[in-house]
């Protein structure tokens, strides 16, 4: 029964401390909602995400930077807005998997 434990208590233990690391690095962002192409504000956004293959981004005038969000959250509703995401980045691919999407009060 020992044998059987400790594997599982190191299994249990290893994913909260994941789980923990994976937490620290949410962040939040402001800025406008836009389109990964040309990111232009509002309905062109709207256009290039539906019928030009565009994503759904972020434009942060903080760091001068167009990040692509993903998730389950939907961006749609904020097109050309000023919003707060919160999130965590992939600086690699310079990507937000949001968490949530608020207007920006």
């Amino acid at each position: 029964m020992k044998r059987f434990l400790s594997p599982i208590l190191a299994a249990a233990l290893a994913v909260g401390v994941a789980s923990f690391a994976f937490a620290a690095d949410l962040s939040s962002w402001t800025g406008t909602v836009t389109d990964s192409k040309c990111g232009e504000k509002g309905d062109c956004a709207i256009k290039c995400v539906k019928e030009k293959g565009a994503k759904w981004a972020i434009y942060s005038p903080t760091t001068k930077e167009t990040y692509v969000l993903s998730g389950k959250e939907d961006p749609s509703k904020f097109a050309g807005k000023e919003v707060t995401v919160k999130g965590t980045l992939n600086k690699d691919t310079k990507t937000i998997e949001c968490t949530s999407i608020e207007a920006k009060k």
